[in-house]
């Protein structure tokens, strides 16, 4: 059994796309991922174009828990 290495900012990228093409979500700007701090945390902060943020925790997430905890923060 082989090890897949995923990259949380493609994962970021792709889900970007994905959601600025939905009505709830089409003012999204950018999904930045802020990779392992020296705190050992990590984020990924949406943006938006009336220039509001949100940062939503992924510390310690797969890319598939990346994307439910992003969804989750943006709901």
């Amino acid at each position: 059994m082989s090890i897949i290495r995923e990259d949380k900012r493609e994962v970021c990228e792709k889900l970007l796309q994905t959601l600025q093409v939905t009505r709830h979500l089409d003012d999204l700007v950018d999904l930045e991922y802020s990779g392992i701090l020296t705190s050992g945390d990590e984020y990924v902060t949406a943006f938006f174009q009336n220039g509001s943020r949100k940062t939503i925790n992924v510390t310690h997430d797969s890319g598939w828990a990346l994307i439910k905890d992003v969804m989750k923060g943006l709901e």
